[in-house]
């Protein structure tokens, strides 16, 4: 298996790679978060600060500071430690038996096919 660089560099897969953009929309709409709360957090989740986010989103850091209190507040959280045990226990799903019928959207950046169980066969 040859690997290009851009691919080695991405693994071990962290901060918001864990999750692939099909589970990142996911995460998003079961949250009801606008896109740029969404942005935010997952900048938040990547551990960076709030004003590099503010930097990178062209909004001022009071704005990405008050945006981040939003995310917490409706999130019912109070830190980025918080935050991230709640993204990873809530949308990380980790199956440990590979029949399992739950998609593989862990650290994949393609999206999920329909029929997914197809090549599952017959599993109980």
């Amino acid at each position: 298996m040859n690997l290009e660089a851009d691919e080695v560099k991405k693994w071990p897969a962290t901060g918001s790679r864990m999750l692939n953009d099909l589970a990142w929309r996911a995460i998003r709409h079961s949250l009801g978060l606008s896109q740029r709360l969404m942005e935010i957090l997952k900048r938040v989740f990547d551990e960076k600060k709030e004003s590099t986010i503010a930097d990178e989103l062209g909004i001022s850091p009071h704005t990405g500071h008050i945006d981040v209190e939003r995310i917490y507040h409706k999130l019912q959280i109070h830190s980025r430690q918080e935050l991230a045990q709640f993204i990873i226990t809530g949308f990380l799903p980790l199956p440990a038996d590979v029949r399992s019928k739950v998609p593989p959207i862990c650290g994949s950046s393609t999206p999920l096919h329909d029929g997914f169980e197809d090549n599952l066969g017959d599993t109980p």
